[in-house]
């Protein structure tokens, strides 16, 4: 039997930088989180390749090749800062109704369930316990406490449908970014796209437009103020203020 152990301790060190979300998590916290697409161009190679193909729209690449890309709603956070939900003492502000990438940690259900031992491995700096007095949290390649795991897989199996019609159509009508998609999948190396997640709204979305924008636009406008004397976090700051300008006529003409 192979078993692998796991305690969380509340470092908060994992509670920074991109937060991948749920369609319905992105809405709720419109005024909370800076949101972004992200695709993710994933090959047949990749181990991860199985789920994306479910969930991903097929692109192709050559003749004979495609790729997966899923498209992911994101908390677009800068790799240095600090989720806005994370109180002084590394308290989540959500719990018990945090995202559900937050709940399945350190376990991903975009990957197969036989490939999350890495995983259980913390980063350097991160204070995880991984020893005796750890509980068992994998066994022979199997999640034990399944419920948060299968509920994010099935969330992005729901919304999958969805995302691959957007995915699409922002593709169709925007040939720069289609250059951009098919660019990143000829990689060697995995690269994402960021794009702004507005148009995604306006292109089926039942949501209403105008209360996302003014939620979306405090969100960056207090995350364009919290980076604009950071060096590090200058392509978080132009993306933060290219969607305030992107938003605010919409909302002005409503």
């Amino acid at each position: 039997m192979n078993e692998n152990r796991f305690l969380c301790t509340r470092c908060g060190l994992c509670c920074q930088g991109w937060l991948p979300l749920t369609l319905c998590e992105a809405l709720t916290e419109a005024e909370r989180f800076p949101l972004a697409m992200v695709l993710t161009p994933v090959k047949s190679s990749d181990k991860t390749f199985p789920l994306a193909e479910r969930i991903g729209l097929p692109i192709p690449i050559t003749k004979r090749q495609h790729v997966a890309l899923v498209a992911s709603p994101t908390a677009y956070i800068p790799p240095s800062l600090r989720c806005p939900a994370l109180s002084p003492d590394n308290r989540c502000a959500l719990h018990p109704n945090k995202p559900l990438r937050c709940r399945t940690m350190p376990f991903d259900p975009r990957r197969a369930e036989d490939r999350q031992a890495d995983l259980l491995v913390p980063r350097k700096g991160w204070s995880c316990v991984t020893g005796a007095e750890a509980p068992v949290v994998y066994r022979d390649r199997r999640v034990v406490e399944r419920t948060d795991f299968e509920n994010e897989r099935q969330a992005l199996l729901d919304q999958a449908g969805e995302v691959r019609t957007w995915t699409a159509k922002l593709l169709q009508r925007d040939a720069s970014l289609a250059q951009r998609v098919t660019h990143a999948a000829q990689s060697p190396i995995q690269q994402r796209v960021v794009v702004t997640f507005f148009p995604f709204l306006r292109m089926g979305s039942p949501a209403n437009l105008q209360d996302f924008a003014r939620h979306q636009i405090k969100a960056v406008t207090l995350w364009a103020a919290k980076t604009a004397n950071l060096p590090s976090c200058e392509p978080e700051h132009a993306y933060y203020t290219r969607v305030r300008a992107e938003l605010e006529p919409f909302v002005q003409d409503a």
